[in-house]
């Protein structure tokens, strides 16, 4: 006599139930553990730019204006913060400010006059000062680049090449570090950045339009050859823009 399966299954069920015993059940299935993941971390919120900086030299120090917060650091060891509403940039030609550090009064002196910088001659917009306990500090302060924005340079003299007939040539440095202008044929676009020893061009876009005398192409191409040669800048007593490669090149530029 055969015996199925399913009968099989029914003695076993009886023979447990009159030993007390139960059926060995099937085993559990045990999911593996899952690590716990860590919230993601939020995002660093960005430091805001500061509103005015400066630095000097001889002891070293710099100066940072960021919201409402004076943060100056010297060489010669002090440091201090301070609240105020001071914004050099905003005021007409002058400001000054009397703080109380460490229980000793201290001046801040901005004037909007071209300084330059003792070491590097990197030329800016304002002169400061801070005078604290027969201490005065010395330097220059804002950004370089608001001298250079807000007029058309025209292109006066390039050296090696012919002269520019006023009017031919000109560069605009405009916000955002964009740069643009014309030579005597091709119109440009580009960008220029201020950097620790003056200033830098690069990423420039021209049109492809041929000059019709061959002496306005060989001016035109002498330009745009040089301009992404420039290595720093220099503002003169006569207020003209001297830019300078790293050869000593020199283009003259005027503001109008």
């Amino acid at each position: 006599m055969t015996t199925s399966r399913s009968e099989l299954w029914l003695l076993s069920l009886l023979l447990s139930a009159c030993s007390g015993t139960r059926p060995p059940s099937a085993p559990a299935v045990v999911s593996p553990p899952t690590e716990a993941r860590a919230p993601a971390a939020a995002p660093a919120a960005p430091t805001p730019p500061p509103r005015f900086q400066a630095q000097g030299h001889h002891p070293a120090w710099s100066l940072r204006l960021v919201d409402e917060t004076i943060e100056f650091l010297a060489a010669d060891g002090l440091r201090f913060k301070a609240t105020s509403l001071f914004l050099p940039d905003a005021s007409a030609g002058a400001a000054t400010l009397g703080l109380e550090v460490q229980g000793h009064p201290a001046l801040l002196n901005g004037e909007r006059r071209l300084c330059r910088d003792a070491v590097n001659q990197l030329p800016y917009p304002w002169q400061v000062s801070i005078t604290y306990r027969g201490r005065v500090y010395l330097g220059c302060g804002g950004q370089p680049a608001t001298l250079l924005m807000g007029a058309a340079w025209q292109v006066d003299a390039l050296d090696g090449a012919a002269d520019f007939a006023p009017g031919q040539s000109q560069l605009r440095f405009e916000a955002e570090g964009l740069l643009s202008g014309h030579g005597p044929c091709n119109r440009l676009q580009g960008q220029y950045r201020m950097g620790v020893d003056g200033l830098s061009l690069g990423g420039l876009r021209v049109t492809e339009r041929a000059c019709a005398d061959a002496g306005l192409q060989a001016l035109d191409q002498a330009l745009l050859n040089f301009l992404p040669q420039v290595a720093r800048h220099e503002l003169d007593e006569r207020g003209d823009l001297v830019l300078r490669s790293a050869d000593g090149r020199r283009l003259r530029l005027s503001r109008h």
